[in-house]
Order: C-alpha cells, then structure tokens, then sequence
C-alpha cells in the first residue's frame, strides 16, 4: 500500500507499508539512525520480520531517498493503539 501524505507535504512525498527485505532494510536503517540505543544489528533481521508480523511498519520517501519510518502497534487488552514515527 503507497499514501500519501497531507495536503502541505510535497507531491513527491509518499508513506509505503513494509513489504519485502529491501523495505524491512530501509525500517531498519532509519530505526537505527534515530534509536541508536535500540539499534538492530543486520543479524536481527529476523528480529524485524517478528515486529513487522506483530506490528504495521511503514517507511516514508521524499522522491527515491527514505526520510522516515513508523510502527503502529495495535491496540492491546488495556491499552490503545500507538503509533511512534520517527524522520
């Protein structure tokens, strides 16, 4: 799934749901780069795949350049969705 995102971003701007390695990668690295204390090393792929199976990860795009990323995590018995996005 591509978005779009709000009416004042730019018309090359788009959110796109992880799929694939190639997108798990792009997640990871601007996780990485914003949480460098929970970084997830290239052998905790697998670890990636596990929240993107529990979770909707997304990365967002200025044109061709990967410029953030967010999980939503699904409401749990006591609690509400959250949505953390990090650029």
């Amino acid at each position: 799934m591509t978005a779009t995102t709000g009416t004042n971003a730019p018309p090359d701007s788009r959110i796109e749901w992880v799929a694939g390695e190639a997108m798990l990668l792009a997640w990871q690295h601007v996780h990485n780069t914003i949480i460098p204390p929970a970084a997830l090393s290239l052998a905790e792929v697998e670890e990636v795949e596990e929240r993107s199976r529990r979770n909707r990860l997304a990365v967002s795009f200025l044109g061709d350049v990967v410029v953030g990323c967010s999980t939503v995590r699904p409401p749990a018995a006591d609690s509400a969705a959250t949505s953390p996005a990090r650029s």
